[in-house]
């Protein structure tokens, strides 16, 4: 039972994190949301979102450090799919 309560709270804190997300994508990291707007936006209690996270600060790190995490996993992937120097180069570089 245990270990059905916490993969059900790594799914609401996982959805709360994908709100701010969306959140932050949407007006930008300085204008940031109340976490009763992110809650009412992932549809769970303010006080679930509360609980995750007390302030707006620690929502953004967690944030911050999963779109870290995923972008660098998904670098890793298109890098190691080429051993050609010039198509990593190319893979790496930041276009406008």
């Amino acid at each position: 039972m245990n270990a059905i309560k916490k993969s059900v709270g790594e799914k609401t804190r996982a959805l709360i994190l994908g709100k701010r997300g969306s959140k932050c994508s949407g007006s930008g990291l300085r204008k940031q949301r109340q976490l009763r707007d992110i809650a009412k936006s992932a549809k769970v209690a303010t006080g679930a979102t509360y609980y995750y996270f007390p302030t707006r600060k620690p929502s953004v790190a967690a944030y911050t450090t999963t779109f870290k995490v995923t972008h660098e996993a998904k670098v890793r992937e298109l890098v190691l799919g080429t051993t050609d120097l010039r198509e990593r180069l190319e893979l790496l570089s930041i276009r406008n």
